[in-house]
């Protein structure tokens, strides 16, 4: 868990390669470089799931304040 204020840059790295990554909005990903970039825009914890075959499956939350 993470903290950041509305605005700050969010970037999460050292995703295994062909993970698909659940956006906090819902959107689906497959993350293919290794990291992933966004903008905190809302104040509220914003949670990032990872899934690979090859790995357990990992949730990253990032507490998002005003």
């Amino acid at each position: 868990i993470s903290d950041v204020s509305i605005g700050a840059p969010i970037k999460i790295s050292r995703i295994p390669l062909r993970t698909t990554v659940l956006w906090p909005d819902g959107y689906s990903s497959l993350e293919q470089d290794g990291e992933l970039s966004t903008t905190a825009t809302v104040a509220q914890p914003m949670v990032f799931t990872f899934y690979n075959d090859r790995y357990f499956t990992q949730e990253i939350t990032i507490n998002v304040s005003p």
